[in-house]
């Protein structure tokens, strides 16, 4: 109902990055929530491990606060072609290419 307006519908991918960046950073708060996701492969996790999934968390709260960030801007265009590409591909992508290159740089540079 919220978004039968044409115009509230192109805040959807800014409402759902706010959302997660609620989730994630609200989790910092305590035990991060890259942490508790880890501790179910590793229940025993190390300090290090710990540091670690901190620091994942908060490189997801600032992709969080990015992709929000552009898909407003794209959404007050004129031109919706541009927040369609960005919102519908780009961002999935750029999500794509964040969660693969920490499995990578995990399984390569951190050897775990």
């Amino acid at each position: 109902m919220i978004f039968r307006g044409t115009n509230l519908a192109f805040l959807y991918p800014v409402l759902m990055s706010l959302l997660f960046l609620a989730i994630f950073a609200n989790s910092l708060r305590n035990e991060a929530l890259i942490t508790k996701i880890a501790r179910l492969k590793e229940p025993n996790l190390d300090q290090n491990g710990v540091i670690y999934t901190r620091k994942l968390t908060k490189i997801w709260c600032v992709f969080f606060v990015i992709n929000g960030v552009v898909a407003y801007v794209l959404s007050l265009m004129e031109d919706k072609i541009y927040w369609s590409l960005y919102s519908g591909v780009i961002s999935y992508m750029i999500m794509g290419v964040l969660f693969g290159g920490e499995i990578l740089y995990r399984k390569i540079v951190l050897k775990v």
